[in-house]
């Protein structure tokens, strides 16, 4: 938060002190920052049937969105601050386990993948499937197996591109609840927590809009871009093959990760995923198999 305070225009809350471990005297973590006089976006007045008060919110959100694009690292990973105020680049933490640094995006993906799988096949015993499986009924570990499955099938794809080793800043939870308002102004971006480096390819610029708004959103941010000079790039990486299957990648660290499966299985296999029933209950079948494999043992 200081160091996106100190190198941009964003509205972060200003950090007064802190400690994150339960050894002081509140017995808890805490942090103390300015009050930003604002509400979430969804429990404000927006209305995304209002194309002219939408594209007011959306730009200013694209703004960010773009000066966070610009911060660029030669490492991936989290951001602390010395006590010479200088920034190191830390590991990334997701569900309590350390990722990195890295200074290889295709390391990292690798990381992410393994880590991804053996979480999901450790958590589930089932060795079979009946026919009657659909993703609608399915448990969470079976979503979770099925999407880090999914994972390991098109890990080859995204290996075999070239990716620079250059990385920008990613607030991993870049939602309109964590946008603060003060009627169309908007005042603050709280909820840090997850805030890395992410390759360039993974970089989501768009991750906030409403459902059929993203269009709306991207040729804003590409505006932005634009406007400043800038060559595309973001924009090209987003459009990419690569860069859809990348961004699946980087949500993979979060707790809503099975939402990638949609996007990931479509790409790979080419099809409809409201009508390949028969090819996702395949797909669970031999990830299961594997998970069995998994948990005897074997390394993916």
């Amino acid at each position: 938060m200081e160091y996106v305070r100190n190198h941009t225009t964003i509205p972060v809350p200003r950090v007064y002190f802190h400690d994150s471990r339960c050894n002081n005297p509140l017995k808890a973590p805490f942090i103390v920052m300015d009050f930003i006089d604002g509400v979430p976006i969804p429990f404000s007045d927006f209305d995304p049937e209002n194309d002219t008060q939408a594209r007011t919110i959306y730009k200013q959100l694209c703004q960010i969105s773009y000066q966070l694009s610009k911060l660029r690292f030669d490492t991936i990973g989290s951001i602390s601050t010395k006590s010479n105020s200088q920034i190191s680049l830390g590991p990334k933490f997701w569900n309590g386990a350390q990722h990195g640094p890295f200074t290889d995006p295709h390391k990292y993906y690798k990381s992410l993948t393994a880590r991804y799988w053996n979480r999901a096949a450790s958590s589930i015993t089932a060795s079979s499937l009946p026919d009657t499986w659909t993703w609608q009924t399915s448990s969470r570990s079976e979503k979770n197996l099925f999407t880090a499955y999914l994972h390991l099938q098109c890990f080859p794809l995204l290996h075999s591109e070239k990716l620079a080793a250059q990385f920008c800043l990613q607030h991993h939870d870049f939602k309109l609840r964590n946008f603060l308002v003060d009627g169309e102004i908007v005042v603050g971006l709280i909820d840090w927590d997850k805030c890395a480096t992410v390759p360039l390819a993974g970089y989501d610029p768009v991750a906030f809009p409403i459902e059929g708004d993203e269009e709306m959103c991207l040729a804003l941010f590409l505006a932005e871009e634009r406007d400043d000079g800038g060559d595309g790039e973001i924009g090209r990486w987003y459009r990419s093959r690569v860069g859809k299957l990348a961004r699946a990648w980087d949500s993979s660290g979060q707790s809503y990760r099975v939402w990638a499966a949609k996007e990931i299985f479509e790409e790979l296999y080419d099809g409809s995923w409201e009508t390949s029933d028969e090819l996702k209950r395949d797909c669970l079948r031999k990830a299961l198999e594997l998970a069995a494999s998994t948990r005897k043992g074997n390394h993916i």
